[in-house]
Formats: structure tokens, sequence, C-alpha cells
């Protein structure tokens, strides 16, 4: 566990690096990070040399890059709780496979339109983290459960190499359905876990901090791409994502003490 959580600490901090040093695509520069000092605005003097500190154009540019550095940060966790939840119980119990699938290729399409449009590196670092951390835990539910064949999971891998292959291979003028696309899979992947916790009445291990990550650092990332980017498409699918983690984190609260007694029991029969 600890590799893991070390993994996720050093992603995150290549990602921060390369976010500070590279802003491609945006034609902007900046100074200490956050300051936007270039011919648009010169908010490294506006607030250091003028000590005017509430211009709204600067005070909008400082905090969009703020909170892109933030979510960046953030993401490392995002995942963690999970990754921990399951390594705790030695189980996925409770959470849906096809809910874990679908969140690998919710979070495949979006940095891989970023990356082709040439947006920031820091309006979108985030997604590349937390889609490793969706990989690792489809590790972890392969090592976990017993049933899982090393065939089946070397054709869903190839399966997933060829769907990153093709979207790097659609024509510019379908780029605009990359967007569209993760927000369709966050959306399908989530339907079977809300199900299952509504049959189930309990969320097994799905963890609560993790979608409460999940849903602040979605609608701080709307702000941050509509600021630096405008990209409608990104911000739409982000609210996607945000409404539906929003729905599952009702529940995880609505079968708080169901859940807690159902992993108390089989904590007792194993």
């Amino acid at each position: 566990m600890r590799s893991l959580l070390t993994a996720v600490i050093l992603l995150s901090l290549i990602s921060l690096s390369i976010a500070s040093s590279k802003s491609t695509g945006s034609g902007k520069t900046y100074k200490l990070l956050i300051f936007q000092q270039d011919a648009d605005l010169q908010c490294y003097d506006t607030w250091f040399t003028d000590y005017d500190f509430f211009d709204v154009a600067c005070l909008k540019s400082i905090i969009s890059r703020g909170l892109s550095f933030a979510i960046i940060i953030g993401s490392a966790a995002l995942k963690v709780p999970q990754m921990y939840n399951f390594y705790k119980a030695k189980s996925t119990f409770g959470v849906s496979s096809t809910m874990l699938y679908l969140d690998v290729i919710s979070f495949t399409p979006s940095p891989i339109y970023n990356f082709l449009m040439l947006h920031p590196f820091f309006t979108y670092g985030e997604q590349i983290i937390v889609l490793t951390q969706n990989i690792i835990l489809i590790f972890m539910m392969w090592y976990y459960d017993k049933t899982n064949s090393t065939g089946k999971s070397i054709s869903i891998a190839l399966v997933y190499a060829a769907i990153v292959f093709g979207l790097f291979a659609l024509p510019n003028n379908l780029w605009y359905a990359y967007p569209l696309i993760g927000a369709a899979a966050a959306t399908i992947g989530r339907l079977p876990q809300m199900r299952d916790n509504y049959l189930n009445k309990h969320t097994g291990t799905l963890s609560a901090f993790t979608f409460v990550l999940n849903s602040l650092g979605g609608v701080a990332r709307m702000f941050t791409t509509l600021n630096e980017t405008g990209d409608k498409f990104i911000a739409a699918s982000q609210l996607v994502g945000v409404s539906v983690s929003v729905v599952i984190l009702v529940q995880i609260v609505m079968y708080y003490a169901k859940t807690k007694q159902t992993l108390e029991d089989r904590l007792k029969k194993k």
C-alpha cells in the first residue's frame, strides 16, 4: 500500500512541475507561478507595484490559476481512500466492476482532447493522475477477485489500448465528441453502482471521501476550464461527472448505518 501512495504522490509532483513550467496553448506567462504577467494582464505589477488587490480581472486569473494547482495536488489523494478501503477489506465488495472499468474510459478521452487542442497542461493535469489511479483500482480488483483470469485481464487491457489508439487517430472534425464520450462513460458507469446501492441498501467498500473530493474538484475545475480555455464542451462533461458523483454521495450518506453494519458482519464471518 505504501508503494501505491508513493507512486501517486510522485505522479502529482511531476504533473505539478510540468504544469508550472508550461502554458502550452494558453499564450500566457506568469511570475511566481500564479501571477499573470503578459500583454493581456500585468497582475504581478497590479499587486506588487500598484498595490491594487481588488482588480477583478487579476483576482479571477489568480484564483483560477491557484485552483488549478490545488486541483492537481488534491487529485493525488482522490482515489487513495478507495484504494485503502479495498486494501483494508482485501475485497472490492459492494463496488461495481462496471463502474471501475467505465471510470477508466471516462477519464481517457478528456486528456487526449486537451492535449490535441493544445490546452494548458495545468487545466487538465489532474485527469492524468486520476486516470492512473483508476487503472490502479482495476489492478487491485483483479488481484482481490480470485475468479478473475489472466486471459480476461489481458483481453481487457488490449481493448483499452485499442480505444486509446482510436481516440488519437480520430480526425480533428470529431474531436468535439471526446468530452461527450467521457461524460457518457461517467454517467453509464455510475448507473450500475447506483442501482446496486439502491437494491442492497448499502454502499459496500465505496469511499465517501473520494466522492466528496470528486464533487468539489469537479466544480472547481469547471470554473478554471471556462476561465482559462472557455471550452464549454469540457465544462459540460465536468458538470455531468459532478452530478452523478453527488447522487452516489447522497446514497453513501443515506445508507451509512446499514453499510457499517454489513461490513462489520462480513468481517466477523471471516
